[in-house]
């Protein structure tokens, strides 16, 4: 009996640390990748005023590759984006030698799946709600076009 219970309160903790290093690489990814930058370190890493565009070739060839486009990766990126009931995350994630788009919700992490994520974007109500309201598809839409910073994503996949 004493077994069971210390094995239940193993899995509680583990499940504990799991949620908490899952909220962390989520923020740390989300303050590299889209928010504003602090300093010209954080430009480097950072969303950037004139962020968007094409990514580096070696990170534009993988994306389309795995997804046929940078369109057809930008769609599937604000599609999951949309899907993602409530709170949580839309990543691009290298997954072997492809990449994909992934969802979590709340402080779930495609870590704790062995995939290695290269940008996040944070789609909780506080990333957007000030400045879009209820309309993540046209904060997201956005954040793509103008300001998701490639460089950075490039870094990661390395």
């Amino acid at each position: 009996m004493m077994v069971t219970g210390m094995q239940t309160k193993t899995a509680a903790l583990i499940g504990a640390v799991g949620l908490f290093a899952g909220w962390m690489a989520g923020s740390i990814a989300t303050s590299r990748s889209q928010e504003p930058p602090a300093s010209p370190a954080m430009q480097r890493r950072g969303p950037r005023p004139l962020g968007g565009g094409e990514p580096p070739a070696a990170l534009k060839q993988k994306i389309e590759a795995s997804f046929g486009s940078l369109e057809a990766c930008r769609k599937e990126l604000l599609d999951s984006a949309l899907a993602q009931f409530g709170s949580g995350w839309v990543w691009l994630v290298a997954d072997g030698d492809k990449l994909r788009v992934v969802k979590t919700g709340n402080a779930d992490t495609p870590i704790a799946s062995g995939l290695k994520p290269l940008l996040t974007i944070d789609v909780w109500e506080h990333a957007y709600y000030l400045d879009y309201q209820n309309r993540r598809g046209d904060f997201v839409g956005a954040l793509l076009d103008k300001l998701i910073n490639w460089e950075f994503a490039a870094a990661n996949l390395r």
